[in-house]
């Protein structure tokens, strides 16, 4: 009878000790999450809360003779965004555009962004669906520019409109994965309850 009571009263001190930790790990998980959306915040991502589709955003940016990036929100897989680079007619001279992920297969965007150079006037247009984004399934288009004539400088004047917003894996996914874990090893552990109450 004691040998019963003591059995009972370690399966109870295992089945809090399990779910105790379960939930610690659900809570270090919804940490990490919230952790890796802030960063992506912080990375330009695009914002749906603030931007309406069609509305175009511009920027410019002085060009030297250092590269400089000249990117997009990051969009997820399935987006597609319509941008133009112009190297405004002031320049003193031509901007060599190169493509950020020209020499790697991180990204596929298609039709692929083409390396260019514009002289002062002139700009180029185009729009670009992500198949394939990062590791997050995230990507911007983006360009590193330069000016041709190191010992001189130029402007350019970028906008980009998004047209289509692809989807993202939500906060909801790591809830219902972290309640699927949840339930799955509470079923295990009520089995094994079953089988300890049968066994006595």
């Amino acid at each position: 009878m004691l040998k019963g009571k003591r059995t009972k009263q370690r399966s109870k001190a295992q089945l809090t000790k399990i779910f105790s930790n379960m939930g610690l790990m659900f809570l270090i998980l919804s940490i990490l999450f919230a952790n890796v959306s802030q960063s992506l915040g912080s990375m330009n991502y695009y914002p749906d809360n603030k931007l309406r589709i069609n509305e175009k955003i511009h920027q410019e940016a002085f060009i030297d003779h250092v590269y400089t990036p000249l990117g997009t929100y990051l969009l997820p897989e399935g987006s597609t965004i319509k941008v133009n680079y112009t190297v405004l007619p002031q320049s003193n001279s031509s901007v060599s555009f190169r493509y950020y992920y020209d020499e790697h297969n991180f990204t596929i965007w298609s039709p692929i962004p083409q390396n260019c150079i514009l002289a002062p006037g002139e700009f180029f247009e185009g729009t670009f669906t992500l198949q394939t984004g990062l590791t997050s399934r995230l990507a911007e288009v983006g360009f590193q520019a330069a000016v041709t004539d190191g010992l001189t400088n130029a402007t350019v004047h970028w906008w980009y409109e998004v047209l289509v917003t692809g989807k993202t894996p939500a906060a909801g996914f790591l809830v219902i994965s972290g309640a699927l874990i949840l339930l799955s090893l509470g079923v295990i552990v009520h089995s094994k309850r079953k089988a300890i109450k049968i066994n006595e």
